[in-house]
């Protein structure tokens, strides 16, 4: 074990006696006799390579921690990081989310654009004003299709558009 009175650390789950894990998110090598150097991966989250019977298995940091130090009752499937910093896999940046909660809470602190400003948004804000103050069934221009036309996009899109179920902060 590391030489350190302030940082206690914790056998990892199913790698007991190999490696151990403190609640900032360093994980510790008992063969190698030192904290093992994370390698990020593409979308920033760090991962380590534990080693088992001959068998290596890659695992993020963060739910390395989250599965030794914090409690799953409801056993959701995520890890949710509060501060939006995937790297940070700290104890207390953590908490087990659905994949629902997990997306809501990067809505929430700004790191997922909804609406006319995700960059997946086929419409503008002016767009969806005109679609839904000029939008009349039946008719050719302004119907779900004369307006689908108009905009390039699928008819579904500018029905849920006027139905009030997308670009709701229009």
């Amino acid at each position: 074990m590391p030489v350190s009175t302030d940082t206690l650390y914790t056998a990892v789950t199913d790698f007991e006696g190999l490696y151990s894990v403190n609640e900032q998110g360093d994980v510790f090598s008992h063969r190698a006799g030192r904290n093992l150097t994370p390698v990020y991966h593409t979308n920033g989250r760090p991962y380590v390579a534990l080693c088992k019977d001959g068998a290596i298995t890659v695992k993020a940091m963060y739910r390395i921690v989250a599965e030794t130090f914090i409690p799953n009752p409801e056993n959701k499937p995520h890890v949710n990081h509060l501060d939006g910093n995937v790297a940070n896999s700290a104890k207390t940046n953590l908490e087990w989310a659905t994949e629902s909660e997990n997306a809501q809470h990067a809505i929430a602190i700004g790191l997922r654009a909804i609406g006319v400003d995700s960059h997946n948004a086929k419409l503008s804000a002016d767009q969806v004003i005109f679609c839904r103050s000029h939008y009349k069934s039946r008719d050719r221009e302004f119907s779900f299709n004369g307006l689908a036309r108009r905009f390039g996009v699928h008819p579904s899109t500018i029905q849920r558009v006027v139905q009030g179920e997308r670009y709701k902060e229009v």
